[in-house]
């Protein structure tokens, strides 16, 4: 059958908008099939009724303005495709070969929208249909379209892969302790905080004496430890899931893969495991640790996976391409996009801080604790002086020679905040505990030094209550983290995992 008697299938009265509002419904059908299981579409109903109404919006405009329905719908098609899928077009366009390098989201947003008003121009001095033909082929496509996503979420459900040869774990009840032998268990990640060694190669500053006071305290500090990832999401699954990075070695990832990452963090086997041994469960970090929980906290640099859809389409991304545009010259109604995420990073960081000595001073003899604290700290933009006050957000502060100087003074000031909180942790006298300070990934920057392992090396200091000293080697992976936990005071016998290491791309 050819192409033209392919068209003719479909009668020539069907309603202008009907290929348009396909689009809209395309969009959504194709969202719910792509992120299954990680998105939550109560959440996303009024945009959903928004996407819906749109194309039926525009039409109706644009077929009082053009005396013309055919024309009107051909004009609400160009202008849904645009508003729907200029994005996903580009992030396709930028990984082709040689060419993808021209692409540029500031360029394309501005040619869509610039496309539009020459169609509209156009479409409104055509007095007669315009390509009928075209927009009934549309209508046969994005039906197809539709009708392949729906047999694919049918018959080939996706399914949320952990990775090649992941471990898996099944918890031993023979060797349980009672509930009073049980530690409180103090996990404190400090996002970004690199190993002493580290931190003497890349930034040539000597930090050995966070070691040498935490060593004064009891603690055991491992040299050469590192994460599984050097990004957040990834690496903190990893830990969580005590299994290896569910990417590659090496691997270009979109924020769907950090989203999924944070999905692995939620499923977790660790925590309904302290949950059933009596533990309460305290989560200052920015992210849900358990099905159901909603005590983290809130934090604009890992908002909702809705926003992953939100996102895709044409307004939310023009704003945030020009917002340095917008917040340079109306500033009032569009503040600069990376200072609302630095004071909220500085809320966030209250709160964990907050939250933990809360926790610390409340902890008690009756009911165990597991407070798990995710800083933002020393993490690029610098928000402290070595003596803790505040810094100024600036634009390009995370820029130029004021970079190695700025993390220095962050990490003197999570130094004297590291041995406070273990120092009051030890001092409260109330019941035995675990604590451990981790950084969550290596310093990301600057590179070029030759070494890109070193985005890797973490502080990983471990205190170990009633355990022999050295009991941790030298050069520990962060993901047995809670394997080393569960062997030593739950009689569980995990064996640790070998290195993996998954170094990614934000793309």
């Amino acid at each position: 059958m050819k192409q033209a008697d392919a068209i003719k299938i479909l009668p020539h009265s069907w309603p202008g908008p009907l290929h348009s509002l396909l689009v809209s419904v395309f969009f959504i059908v194709h969202n719910v099939v792509d992120f299954s299981g990680l998105v939550s579409w109560s959440s996303l109903l009024p945009d959903v009724l928004l996407w819906l109404l749109l194309p039926l919006a525009v039409y109706l405009l644009s077929a009082r303005i053009f005396r013309n329905r055919h024309n009107a719908g051909l004009f609400t098609l160009l202008t849904t495709v645009a508003y729907f899928f200029t994005v996903p077009l580009y992030t396709v366009f930028r990984q082709l070969p040689l060419i993808g390098f021209i692409f540029k989201l500031s360029v394309l947003l501005p040619a869509a929208f610039l496309s539009c008003v020459v169609a509209f121009i156009l479409l409104r001095r055509k007095k007669k249909p315009t390509f009928p033909g075209l927009q009934r082929f549309a209508v046969l496509c994005l039906l197809l379209l539709i009708t392949y996503d729906l047999l694919r979420t049918a018959f080939f459900p996706s399914k949320q892969s952990t990775g090649p040869g992941q471990p898996t774990l099944a918890f031993s009840q023979n060797k349980l302790p009672a509930a009073a032998e049980i530690p409180d268990i103090y996990y404190f990640l400090f996002d970004m905080h690199p190993s002493t060694d580290a931190v003497r190669e890349v930034l040539g500053y000597d930090n050995s004496a966070l070691d040498s006071s935490l060593q004064r305290l009891g603690f055991e500090v491992v040299r050469n430890s590192t994460s599984a990832s050097n990004y957040t999401l990834p690496s903190m699954a990893a830990v969580f899931q005590a299994s290896y990075p569910a990417t590659a070695s090496r691997e270009q990832v979109s924020f769907r893969e950090m989203y999924t990452a944070r999905q692995k963090i939620i499923e977790n086997p660790f925590i309904p495991f302290f949950r059933n041994q009596g533990y309460k469960i305290i989560n200052s970090s920015p992210f849900p640790l358990f099905k159901g929980d909603t005590s983290h906290l809130r934090h604009l640099g890992w908002g909702d996976p809705e926003e992953m859809i939100r996102n895709q389409t044409f307004v939310p991304r023009l704003l945030s391409s020009y917002n340095w545009l917008l917040a340079t010259y109306l500033p009032q109604l569009f503040p600069f996009r990376e200072k609302k995420l630095f004071r909220d990073d500085l809320k966030t960081i209250d709160r964990a801080f907050e939250k933990t000595g809360e926790a610390i001073r409340r902890s008690d003899t009756i009911k165990p604790a597991l407070v798990y604290t995710h800083l933002l700290i020393p993490h690029e933009g610098f928000k402290f002086d070595s003596l803790g006050n505040r810094l100024q957000w600036k634009k390009d502060m995370m820029k130029g020679e004021d970079y190695n100087p700025q993390f220095i003074s962050q990490l003197v000031y999570c130094r004297k905040k590291i041995l406070e909180l273990a120092t009051t942790i030890l001092n409260s006298g109330k019941r035995h505990s675990v604590i451990i300070f981790q950084g969550d990934h290596g310093i990301r920057e600057p590179e070029g030094l030759g070494r890109e392992d070193l985005v890797f090396e973490v502080l990983n200091a471990m205190y170990l209550p009633g355990q022999q000293p050295a009991t941790i080697s030298s050069g520990f992976y962060t993901p047995n983290t809670f394997r080393v936990i569960a062997n030593l005071y739950f009689g569980q016998t995990f064996p640790l995992l070998e290195k993996q290491h998954s170094r990614l791309e934000l793309k």
